[in-house]
């Protein structure tokens, strides 16, 4: 992501997805003795995602796969945790009033629950971040506050063609954002999975969330990786002069 010379916001749309790695024994839990006013309290996006059987939280296209088991004061992710799950833990977390957790497993999960949970101002222990991570941190925590804004909540509730033909009358600013978006989804559509196709598209909409809040024009361009590669190279060669 970068601004042009007239202040827009120009998205580059990658040409490949990134792989789900092997899974081990992925788990968070609460540290400490403070918590939130229902110790067992699960947010209405979590609930409305999977299919509750007693501690078991299934995977609603595939009953018989439990994506998550949830202890109140723990909660351990199965199979291949998808980058959804991994949020839905910290969100539980963060609903429960938890201060600071502990999080085990492979290293891309523990990142995954690290971006989550500091995002969210819970403090992780089991993983020591990168500064690119606490670069992703501070964007995350930018679109948890433009989310705030009025006109960024009708951008992001906006899921079917009327109520984003409606949103984009009502704020007309919002018309640049769709159109982005569509090119976005269009571009994902050719990846080789699912979760790769939803992680492209709702990464270029928290992106275009922060840029509505902070009032930016968006604009989307798709790059090939060699373009990709010259753009990086040239901006290194300028960052070394």
């Amino acid at each position: 992501m970068a601004s042009n010379d007239n202040g827009s916001l120009v998205y580059s749309v990658p040409d490949t997805a990134s792989q789900r790695s092997p899974t081990q024994g992925n788990s968070i839990r609460r540290l400490g003795t403070e918590v939130g006013d229902n110790p067992r309290a699960v947010p209405v996006n979590v609930e409305q995602n999977y299919v509750r059987d007693g501690a078991a939280l299934k995977n609603p296209r595939d009953p018989e796969r439990v994506e998550m088991v949830d202890r109140g004061d723990s909660v351990r992710a199965f199979g291949n945790v998808s980058t959804f799950t991994t949020r839905a833990m910290a969100e539980m977390a963060q609903a429960r009033g938890w201060k600071e957790l502990e999080v085990t497993g492979y290293q891309k999960f523990r990142q995954g629950v690290y971006i989550e949970a500091a995002s969210r101002d819970i403090g992780v222990r089991g993983y020591k971040p990168t500064e690119q991570d606490a670069a992703v941190v501070s964007n995350r925590r930018d679109f948890y506050k433009a989310t705030e804004n009025p006109v960024v909540q009708a951008y992001l509730t906006a899921d079917t063609d009327k109520k984003r033909s409606s949103a984009a009358d009502k704020y007309p600013q919002l018309a640049g954002a769709f159109a982005a978006e569509k090119i976005v989804r269009e571009k994902a559509a050719g990846l080789d999975s699912k979760e790769a196709d939803n992680r492209m598209v709702e990464t270029a909409r928290r992106k275009f969330a922060v840029a509505i809040d902070k009032g930016v024009n968006i604009q989307v361009e798709v790059r090939s990786p060699d373009a990709a590669r010259s753009q990086a190279q040239a901006q290194d060669q300028g960052k070394s002069r």
